[in-house]
């Protein structure tokens, strides 16, 4: 497969259409990681910028005027089967962007960069990793306890790889996960695998995050499945 170029279109000042032949090349090869297509949900428009993801996993802020370069930074291990086709979400002045993947056998997670620099801020891990290694937070620590074997020789999946919401009124971020890898619930996680195939709710800080709450929309589902479409929140009545 060639190199894609993209091709996006931002609104002037002027209220123009411009249209930008934007180099971003994307290496073929990043298409045999995408389970469903080769996609892009789009870009996040912040100040002066247009903040976009790539297939293979890079971050990009551009000036939306000239197409510019002002940063890039690579948010996944590009050895592994990390793809993105979500659209970044800004807020507080960090870009979220998640991944995908879960079905190749990668830790799904979302991370926050600054808007300014693309420097990492934090990331919130969706699925526990090897126990071994030590827990990223509590939130981790509890899901474990929900899943057996070796589940992290499998990644486990959980991909947030859809929408985020952010509540201004309540300080939340909503996040969708897709399945957990494996598909069979019976060889990773038979207590329920908690926090893949569901909707977290974190808060976020300046330099790190913190899971409030947890949905769950598929509970012990043993095949593919996802719970990633979060379009909207509104305040209690």
């Amino acid at each position: 497969m060639p190199d894609r170029k993209l091709r996006l279109s931002v609104m002037s000042p002027a209220r123009n259409w411009i249209w930008l032949m934007l180099t971003l090349k994307v290496p073929g090869a990043a298409g045999a990681k995408a389970c469903c297509d080769v996609s892009s949900r789009g870009p996040a428009l912040y100040d002066d910028k247009l903040i976009i993801a790539t297939l293979d996993g890079r971050l990009i802020a551009l000036d939306r005027l000239t197409g510019a370069e002002l940063w890039s930074t690579v948010t996944v291990d590009q050895t592994k089967m990390y793809t993105i086709t979500g659209a970044p979400r800004v807020v507080k002045n960090k870009v979220l962007i998640g991944n995908s993947g879960a079905e190749f056998g990668v830790r799904g997670y979302v991370s926050a960069y600054d808007a300014e620099t693309g420097e990492l801020a934090w990331r919130f891990y969706t699925v526990p990793g090897n126990p071994a290694d030590g827990f990223e937070n509590a939130a981790m620590e509890m899901a474990a306890k929900t899943w057996s074997g070796e589940w992290w020789k499998l990644g486990g999946g959980g991909t947030p790889w859809d929408a985020m919401v952010y509540d201004p009124e309540s300080n939340l971020i909503y996040i969708g996960t897709g399945n957990g890898s494996p598909w069979n619930q019976a060889l990773r996680s038979p207590g329920g695998g908690q926090l893949s195939r569901r909707m977290p709710s974190a808060k976020p800080c300046c330099s790190s995050t913190s899971l409030i709450s947890v949905s769950d929309f598929l509970p012990r589902f043993g095949v593919r499945s996802n719970s990633t479409s979060v379009r909207c929140t509104r305040s209690p009545m």
